[in-house]
């Protein structure tokens, strides 16, 4: 069986296994494993220029460039810093 066959194969237990009512309430666990599965076979095809790639067009603009308006930083950093220092519960008695 090749590792495309296994992919599908799993593929297909995992929709046959959250459309059966009777073992619908272990869905997360079982979405988590199939999916990993998928993925780690999936990677062994997908070259890894591709996924760099995909990588470096979100890092560049969203954490290596700066923000196109110099005035957006504090005020970011002004909310950051507003809602960390509120009290998140408070108990009256």
């Amino acid at each position: 069986m090749s590792l495309v066959g296994l992919a599908l194969l799993i593929l297909g237990w995992w929709i046959s296994f959250i459309t059966i009512h009777a073992t619908r309430h272990r869905w997360i666990v079982q979405t988590i494993l199939s999916w990993a599965f998928i993925l780690i076979i999936a990677f062994r095809f997908i070259p890894n220029s591709v996924v760099t790639r995909l990588v470096e067009a979100v890092w560049v603009p969203v954490v290596q460039e700066p923000l196109p308006h110099p005035k957006i930083h504090p005020l970011w950093l002004g909310l950051a810093l507003h809602y960390r220092s509120r009290p998140r519960f408070r108990f009256r008695l």
